[in-house]
């Protein structure tokens, strides 16, 4: 499989060339536009059902499948406004806060892994989707996507984590004092402790929602 992410940041699409015999799994919706000699199918299972009840994923996945002899392409597109990386999965695995997965190759598997407390506070939901096994997988965002390494100890604003190592220990705190944080707008963040990976966003949806509701009155 071959692939090329283009018109990045802010809108980006994944174009991916499979070769005979390969297949993709997409999230429902994600898929532009696709040669002729692709076959879709759709499935679900009673996993599928969980990450929907308890990720807020959807129950389904798309698996698109070169039948032909000839390489074929497929466009695939994020519903958020945003940037998408590519990133490889292993044994450790990825977690992903809900709307991050986009796409990925057979050999990853879906699952759900209890986040805690301190996600449930934080906005992310008591559950996150957990991506293990060997392969790639596509994940996007609300703005730009960064990679970074947690230097022991870091500070997240909520709504800004997407993914990271399920290693990592998040707790939740006030950016500073009780009256401080309220005051300056800052309020709740994450606390990360761990040395794996992150992967943050430049942009938040709900500050993108707090910013247009004034106007819509």
């Amino acid at each position: 499989m071959d692939y090329d992410i283009r018109f990045k940041p802010a809108f980006a699409s994944v174009f991916l060339t499979l070769q005979p015999g390969e297949t993709i799994l997409a999230e429902p919706g994600a898929m532009t536009s696709m040669d002729t000699g692709l076959t879709m199918t759709t499935r679900f299972d009673w996993k599928g059902i969980l990450r929907a009840i308890l990720g807020g994923e959807s129950a389904f996945l798309n698996y698109f499948k070169n039948t032909s002899r000839e390489p074929q392409t497929i466009v695939i597109t994020p519903s958020n406004i945003g940037d998408v990386i590519c990133v490889d999965i292993n044994e450790d695995g990825l977690c992903l806060q809900a709307g991050g997965f986009i796409a990925c190759t057979e050999g990853v598997k879906l699952g759900l892994e209890w986040a805690g407390w301190a996600s449930f506070f934080g906005g992310e939901g008591l559950f996150r989707l957990k991506l293990t096994g060997r392969g790639k997988a596509f994940i996007g965002c609300f703005g730009g996507i960064s990679e970074e390494r947690i230097p022991g100890i870091f500070i997240v604003d909520t709504g800004h984590l997407v993914a990271y190592d399920p290693k990592t220990k998040i707790r939740i705190k006030f950016a500073g004092s009780i009256i401080g944080s309220i005051k300056s707008g800052e309020g709740l963040v994450m606390e990360l402790s761990g040395t794996g990976k992150m992967y943050l966003q430049s942009r938040s949806v709900d500050g993108l929602v707090r910013f247009l509701a004034p106007k819509c009155r």
